[in-house]
């Protein structure tokens, strides 16, 4: 048995090397002749991307080719049907009736790379563009047409006078009609008349590339129509095989999926994590997202954009103030049942009447690029860029949404003061009799921390995070009636004087629009049961520790304090350069 398992072992060890050596050249020749037409794919590959293409590279630096033949396009490298590697693929076997080596792509490649990094960088503009003051959108077909958009109207255009590029999620938009009408989309959403024109406002500002676009935040109960509706805005401006996503699970995943598209919906939102709010709010003025380039060690690729954004919610949890300032709220109403109907009779619909709905949206774009010029100045709301295409508009159309705009906004504001802790506990802080308080964030942390309860979830524990979370929340303090002026803010004169945090109640309080939400409610109550220290005195073994002194005026006292570690009661006096607190009204 021994001596049968030996010479089975020894006849496939010859078998194998016989294999072997029929695999490999048997002389320096044909090393040669395997190497010369490797080398004559590769440079024929050069020949056929000379006669078809030209090259360039963009403004961050990446190479793109152009077609010969007009098509103002740019077309990447590598990567996903429209890359230059795919159409040299095709284009090779055409011509060579072969197919073409993945080693003498990747070496036609490198080289094609070499020559567009000698080349100036052209900028590129993906679905919407500005120039002079016209509006170019690019429609996405093979065809390569465009939209002009201008004061005196719009056209469809064979050739575009910039350059575009497209990604695997950019669709063909259909042919406009010139005597669309946007109303029509009225009869497929399920959107209050108050809030439609601002909806108008938002699908023209964002075909409007050049300035910051408010996310469309749009919520309301379960089966109320939102995911339907952002499904149509979205396929309407900026179509997509993808139109609708979900919440990414970290920003480089978040900056690839915004970089392939000028609009992004992101539905069903139920939670806003901290870097996610952060990444929102960089994509609508501006961002840019670096990381390293693959098989390199140094050296980085760029991600920049500016993006349309709409979200989807039925509760999206705490909003942190610079992000609310960035909100268009649509609020929708329920649906009855005897008004309900299947998404595919709405997408039905809505594929049919898309030509028209997409002319009366470049006709409303033209309006506003028209009434633009003669917008009067007056005190903007933030997100001016946008209340100016809003006001465009209503001068256009005879509508009002302008104030809607700034009202929402101060409803917005008091949806961020409930979402704060720290907001809310100053707003109910300033709600009594005190008119002025000044002081430094050691103070003010043990003023309105809580006493006989365990602090909130995302209550600072030092004075660092409350001087922090007073910066982001002020903008909304302000529009609900208390204004917070920090210690960058003041003036010479008074920098003169220790670091100071002024809280001071304005005259003009918008009460409606920053009434307290029902757990707000409760916890006001439960801050004027004692839970919070508001008066000057304290209570419990602070009032021990207060230093109280009469200023010049006789309505006034300064209150000095010992700072908290923690929440396990060390005390510990304060450092000379801390400010004091100025309380400025009635002491009981």
């Amino acid at each position: 048995m021994t001596e049968n398992l030996v010479n089975r072992t020894l006849s496939r060890i010859e078998r194998e090397c016989k294999l072997s050596a029929s695999l490999q050249p048997h002389s320096t020749s044909e090393l040669l002749k395997v190497g010369d037409e490797r080398k004559s794919a590769a440079m024929r590959l050069l020949e056929i991307a000379r006669s078809v293409f030209t090259m360039h590279q963009d403004q961050d630096g990446a190479p793109f080719l152009l077609r010969r033949d007009g098509l103002r396009i740019a077309l990447p490298l590598r990567g996903g049907r429209h890359s230059v590697r795919a159409e040299l693929a095709r284009l090779f076997f055409e011509r060579e009736n072969r197919v073409a080596s993945n080693a003498a792509l990747a070496d036609a490649l490198g080289v094609i790379e070499g020559h567009c990094q000698q080349q100036q960088p052209c900028e590129l503009h993906l679905r919407v563009a500005r120039r002079d003051d016209a509006i170019l959108v690019d429609l996405g077909d093979k065809s390569g047409r465009i939209v002009r958009i201008d004061a005196a109207g719009w056209r469809i255009e064979d050739s575009s006078p910039i350059l575009f590029r497209r990604t695997e999620l950019t669709s063909a938009m259909p042919a406009p009609e010139q005597d669309g009408v946007l109303g029509e989309l009225k009869s497929l959403v399920n959107i209050s008349p108050e809030d439609w024109p601002l909806l108008k406002a938002w699908l023209v500002a964002a075909l409007m590339p050049d300035i910051p676009h408010p996310i469309a935040f749009i919520a309301a109960q379960q089966g109320a129509g939102k995911t339907t509706l952002m499904k149509m805005l979205l396929q309407l401006m900026d179509p997509s095989p993808v139109p609708i996503r979900s919440c990414p699970k970290d920003a480089e995943t978040w900056a690839v999926q915004a970089s392939a598209g000028w609009a992004i919906g992101i539905d069903n939102v139920s939670g806003l994590p901290a870097w996610f709010s952060d990444a929102l709010c960089r994509a609508v003025s501006g961002d840019g997202y670096l990381r390293r380039r693959l098989y390199s060690d140094s050296n980085v690729s760029v991600l920049a954009f500016r993006r349309v954004i709409a979200l989807t919610t039925i509760d999206a949890g705490a909003l942190r103030g610079d992000l609310g300032e960035r909100l268009l709220v649509i609020e929708l109403p329920p649906i009855g049942s005897g008004k309900r109907r299947s998404e595919a009779e709405i997408l039905a619909a809505f594929e049919k009447m898309r030509p028209r709905l997409l002319g009366g949206l470049f006709t409303l774009v033209s309006r506003a690029l028209a009434a633009l010029p003669n917008v009067k100045p007056r005190s903007w709301p933030r997100m001016a860029d946008f209340a100016m295409i809003v006001a465009a508009l209503d001068d256009a159309n005879g509508t009002r949404a302008l104030e809607r705009f700034t009202e929402q906004a101060s409803r917005v504001a008091a949806d961020v003061v409930d979402s704060s802790p720290v907001a809310s506990a100053v707003r109910d802080f300033m709600g009594g009799n005190q008119a002025e308080w000044e002081g430094n964030a050691s103070a003010l942390l043990e003023r309105l921390a809580p006493i006989d309860s365990k602090p909130p979830r995302g209550w600072p524990r030092s004075a660092r995070g409350l001087s922090g979370e007073l910066r982001r929340v002020a903008p909304a303090l302000s529009a609900c009636g208390v204004h917070v002026v920090t210690p960058d803010q003041q003036s010479a004169s008074e920098k003169s004087r220790k670091r100071v945090f002024t809280l001071r109640r304005l005259e003009e309080r918008r009460e409606e629009a920053c009434e307290p939400s029902d757990s707000a409610k409760s916890s006001l109550q439960a801050t004027e049961g004692g839970q919070h220290r508001t008066d000057a005195r304290g209570s419990g073994p602070s009032e021990a520790r207060d230093r109280i002194r009469q200023k010049p005026h006789s309505d006034a006292v300064v209150v000095g304090g010992a700072r908290s570690n923690g929440w396990n009661g060390s005390m510990q006096s304060f450092s000379e350069d801390e400010p004091e607190f100025v309380i400025v009204g009635e002491v009981p």
